[in-house]
């Protein structure tokens, strides 16, 4: 009986090792890249690496030079936008021509309020900023606005000023409810 258990025992590993000896998962190499750790470390102890942080921090620290408001004042904006370039489909047919005039606000809705401010009026952003409100201050040291106010703050570029038309600083851009235009207040502080 222990010789009839012992063959089928017999047949089921041999029949193992034979299926191991067809089964090929790969050849392995070892790594010859460097590890990342090292790179890092490299990098950030290369000698231009300072002055590329002075350059990354002046970034910062640039911006637009715009007046601060000397009267308060409400108004209407529409964000008209004229097409640099023709819209295409993907068979290459025109759907809106070079030089086509829209407002984009009667299309999609302003994703909270436009609050533009300089380095000197943070105190004042503190006391009208609501949650949703993206900050943009026009030059100064974003950095340093951003640990004093708690809260993301992006700074004025060329584009945004040219199609916004801010003339003076602060101001807040909001689109209410159900209209296709920007409510603009101008505060004198």
């Amino acid at each position: 009986m222990k010789l009839r258990m012992l063959l089928p025992m017999l047949l089921v590993t041999s029949s193992t090792a034979v299926m191991a000896e067809t089964i090929r998962v790969g050849d392995t190499y070892p790594v010859k890249e460097r590890s990342l750790q090292d790179l890092i470390a490299e990098r950030a102890n290369a000698p231009d690496m300072e002055d590329k942080l002075k350059n990354y921090t002046k970034s910062f620290e640039a911006g637009i030079e715009i007046p601060a408001a000397l009267v308060d004042k409400t108004f209407e904006y529409t964000p008209w936008y004229t097409l640099p370039e023709p819209i295409k489909d993907g068979n290459n047919q025109t759907l809106f021509p070079k030089g086509f005039r829209f407002n984009p606000l009667t299309k999609v809705t302003a994703p909270g309020r436009l609050v533009f401010f300089n380095e000197a009026q943070i105190d004042w952003v503190k006391s009208v900023y609501q949650a949703g409100d993206n900050l943009v201050m026009t030059a100064g040291d974003v950095y340093t606005a951003m640990q004093t106010l708690q809260a993301r703050v992006f700074l004025l570029d060329a584009k945004t000023h040219d199609r916004l038309q801010i003339e003076a600083v602060p101001r807040i851009y909001e689109q209410k409810p159900d209209t296709d235009y920007f409510t603009v207040t101008q505060y004198a502080l």
